[in-house]
């Protein structure tokens, strides 16, 4: 038996024969063409014939785990259509290269350029570049996709997961996924992760230790991989994967109920989402609302600003599909990390420290006004609520109700339909949580974003897997954080959630309740368990 460690990806334990799934290379022999013109010709027929694909995954992406999720393929239509790209192979067909010697030629230097970046995220980006060039090369070469369609119950094994091996996977038929490379913030794992599929990314040594058919068993949640797995570990993968399903089983029958502690406090389970279908899927699953609708989606992939109307149509569709129970609306949390051409927003060598969230919309009051008037709008059919991402200082947030309430004022000047909503802070710089008591004077209710309030307290990246380890949101100096915003909260007598994706973890969950959080805010597909989760804590010493 072999025993590896990679970066947990998307929970769950699995064993299987091992697929390992072969992959079109870019290092390939500089080849030669004496017709440049027909070249040129095949590689705008491929572009041509990629972007049909990758519309057709969006299409896919959408129906299976909704809008937020396929938006990750309208990036990648994008990326195909960059002028950097297409005049790269264009330079390369010019001096004679092939359209195939061409195209990987240019994807090699510009994934380099991105897996040369210190930011995760844009590290992360070098496989979507990577996704499109090997997509363009099989039309080029016409090579069908080495998709595990066909394999029953198989561990997909890969040097790297793209997010179009992600969607265009049977579900049924692939147990779990185990890769060498990658990050848990990498756009294919945030699919596993959607899909419910078990996935253990970075696991160093991998391809060199394994081939088809070999038995292989994973536990996505610890990033344990085990080769050749004993009969022991085996009895031990399945125990799990077996107690999983069962409290799976049992969370669905009880979704519904409330989630009541032990010692007999209601402690509402509400579900995150970014797209409408993600909102109905949260309901459907028993949340008691949206603790955080994340606006970014619509932003993102579109070469111009979503108008107040297409705004407010969205943020009406999502108070719909909540069916009068309450949706908290994030404003728009973007900066270098997630850029948009048409706000001309300068690259940054650390973004997560950087232009972004409520700093960056201060600075564009075009853009915040007309969320704004947006989701007051949409909050006359609805219960709305404004969250403020970034907080980290109360002028901050006096600022945004002051444009709140200007917003309001105007649209009801214009004869415009409109209510006022309460105003929440997003709790995720240190700095905040340690000036929880004087944020409560301008805020109407905290929420807690376990992921960034722990990156940055342990100055950790959850996706570099060499300080994996200090990512721990149940660390007590975070833990010391949260309870500092709690105590905050009460002397205002203002509600606390955690809306980040510890929320569903039991260990760190468990904590949180006994801190005396007021509720919790999780992925769709976690709210049965969350609520079981509940069920089985304490608040009182």
């Amino acid at each position: 038996m072999i025993a590896l460690a990679g970066i947990p990806a998307s929970s769950g334990a699995a064993i299987g024969p091992a697929r390992v799934m072969k992959r079109i290379s870019f290092d390939i022999p500089d080849a030669h063409s004496a017709d440049p013109e027909a070249e040129k010709a095949r590689f705008r027929s491929a572009v041509s014939s990629a972007a049909v694909e990758i519309s057709n995954l969006k299409a896919a992406a959408e129906k299976k785990l909704g809008r937020a999720e396929a938006e990750i393929f309208a990036a990648h239509a994008l990326m195909l259509e960059d002028p950097a790209l297409e005049d790269a192979v264009a330079d390369g067909i010019t001096v004679g290269l092939t359209a195939e010697s061409a195209v990987a030629g240019a994807i090699r230097n510009l994934a380099a350029q991105f897996d040369s970046m210190e930011d995760d995220y844009f590290k992360q980006r070098a496989a979507d570049v990577k996704d499109i060039g090997r997509r363009i090369l099989k039309k080029l070469e016409g090579e069908k996709s080495a998709s595990p369609e066909n394999d029953s119950a198989c561990i997909l094994v890969t040097d790297e997961l793209l997010p179009s091996d992600t969607i265009s996977l049977d579900t049924a038929r692939t147990a779990g996924i185990v890769t060498e490379r990658g990050g848990a913030a990498s756009h294919a794992s945030i699919l596993a992760r959607a899909l419910g599929i078990p996935c253990v990314v970075g696991v160093e040594g991998l391809l060199e230790r394994t081939s088809d058919g070999v038995e292989i068993a994973i536990d996505g949640g610890k990033g344990e991989v085990l080769i050749h797995p004993s009969e022991n570990a085996k009895k031990r993968f399945e125990s799990v994967a077996a107690a999983a399903r069962e409290k799976r089983a049992a969370a669905m029958k009880r979704k519904n109920e409330p989630a009541v502690t032990v010692d007999g406090c209601v402690i509402p389970v509400f579900g995150n989402a970014g797209s409408v279908a993600d909102v109905a899927a949260a309901i459907a699953n028993g949340a008691e609302g949206i603790g955080l609708f994340r606006t970014e989606f619509l932003f993102l992939g579109r070469k111009t600003m979503p108008t107040e109307d297409e705004q407010t149509a969205e943020y009406s569709a999502a108070a719909a599909a909540a069916g009068g129970k309450p949706v908290t609306i994030r404003l728009l949390d973007i900066g270098g990390d997630k850029p948009a051409e048409y706000l001309a927003i300068p690259s940054e060598a650390n973004p997560f420290l950087g232009f972004r969230a409520i700093r960056l919309l201060l600075e564009r009051r075009d853009v915040l006004k007309t969320q704004i008037r947006a989701i007051l709008r949409a909050a006359a059919s609805g219960d709305l609520l404004i969250l403020v991402p970034m907080i980290s200082d109360i002028s901050e947030l006096k600022t945004v109700r002051e444009i709140r309430d200007e917003c309001l004022s105007e649209l009801e000047r214009e004869g415009k339909e409109c209510k006022k909503t309460k105003l929440g802070a997003m709790i995720e710089v240190p700095a905040a949580a340690l000036c929880a008591d004087r944020l409560a004077a301008a805020a109407d209710f905290f929420s807690i974003g376990t992921n960034d309030l722990t990156q940055y307290c342990m100055a950790a990246d959850r996706g570099n897997a060499a300080v994996a380890h200090l990512f721990n949101p149940a660390h007590p100096a975070v833990l010391s954080l949260i309870e500092h915003t709690v105590r905050g909260a009460r002397a205002a007598h203002i509600k606390v959630s955690v809306c980040g994706e510890a929320a569903a973890d039991e260990t760190a969950a468990r904590e949180f309740v006994s801190l005396g959080v007021d509720y919790l805010s999780v992925a769709p597909a976690a709210v049965p368990l969350a609520k079981e989760t509940v069920r089985t804590c304490r608040v009182s010493p």
